[in-house]
């Protein structure tokens, strides 16, 4: 979802800061999303066919952390831009556009697991899973059909640019509004399912408030998240694609430091709302906690030993001084 611009004539600090910005992000990105790659793949109770869009979500985000930011980097701080970093632009719009058709698909995932727990695996088996996996990866190829008119100079880049910026952003608003739809259908069923257990039992356990007050407030957090980090980005592709917008590149820089906000706090919310993720974590959590403690009492047991055997030597020697002393 990006496009080409020129460079910001701004002051020694602004660049400072948007090089620190952009580089931090892509570093946080890389690890937090390599971790949970690892972790996905390393433990046995986490192989399962939801997990799959996890997975997909990680490695888009990692795209994004290793090709989007790092061109967006180069093409503030270089100048002139070189005609081929201009036309890199449309690997990053598919880079872009498959991270936020993962965010999609996973939510979708989610919407199936909640709403249909009981036909949910045969919804969501591993032939319709392939399927909506494999569209993620093709629809986001449509950018690259920029690369036509960026190449032909018989054909003019601006219209063309403009109309697909607009068609882009009615593909944005359009998913967007399908996942907000979704979350809020995940919460309006969180909400009947709680009065429906207060009807059936008015002493209702503390527990079953909270889960289901939690789920509410999750589906209201991501909701929040993916519209703050994703829909400022898309009204400015829209503003592009006018004649009255030709002095936003200051915007151009907060909205994709916004949207390259997901990345980051994907792993973070979905893992935080994933039982199986987070209950893995703790576990291996109290593992690392439990292996330190015997570790230390080990250290322990060995220190003493060893202070024991020093305190034994030196009475020993000491008895040997006095016998020779006394002779």
């Amino acid at each position: 979802m990006n496009e080409t611009l020129g460079n910001i004539n701004g002051t020694s600090w602004q660049t400072v800061f948007i090089f620190c910005w952009f580089g931090s992000m892509s570093l946080i990105i890389a690890i937090l999303n390599t971790a949970i790659c690892t972790l996905l793949w390393t433990q046995k109770r986490l192989h399962n066919i939801s997990n799959l869009f996890f997975v997909n979500l990680a490695v888009a985000d990692i795209l994004v952390g290793f090709v989007a930011i790092p061109w967006k980097m180069l093409y503030f701080g270089v100048s002139p831009v070189p005609q081929w970093l201009t036309a890199v632009v449309t690997a990053v719009d598919y880079v872009l556009s498959l991270s936020f058709l993962s965010i999609c698909a996973l939510t979708y995932d989610r919407y199936q697991a909640i709403l249909h727990p009981l036909t949910y695996c045969i919804k969501m088996g591993v032939t319709k899973v392939c399927k909506v996996l494999f569209l993620v990866w093709i629809l986001p190829g449509m950018n690259f059909l920029k690369l036509i008119w960026m190449l032909s100079p018989e054909i003019s880049f601006q219209p063309l640019n403009g109309t697909f910026n607009a068609f882009l952003f009615s593909f944005l608003l359009t998913a967007t509004g399908g996942v907000v739809f979704a979350y809020v259908r995940i919460s309006c069923a969180a909400t009947m399912q709680e009065n429906r257990v207060r009807k059936l039992n008015v002493h209702a356990s503390r527990n079953q408030r909270l889960k289901f007050s939690k789920a509410i407030r999750s589906c209201l957090g991501v909701t929040i998240c993916f519209a703050c980090c994703w829909l400022p980005r898309g009204t400015y592709l829209i503003a592009r694609s006018s004649q009255f917008s030709t002095s936003y590149e200051e915007y151009d820089l907060i909205t994709f430091g916004l949207m390259s906000l997901s990345p980051v706090l994907n792993p973070i919310i979905y893992s935080i709302f994933n039982r199986d993720i987070r209950r893995t974590l703790e576990v291996l959590w109290n593992r690392c906690q439990e292996k330190s403690r015997l570790q230390n009492q080990k250290f322990g047991s060995s220190h003493a030993s060893s202070s024991r055997t020093v305190n034994t030597i030196t009475r020993s020697e000491h008895i040997e001084l006095s016998r020779n002393a006394n002779l």
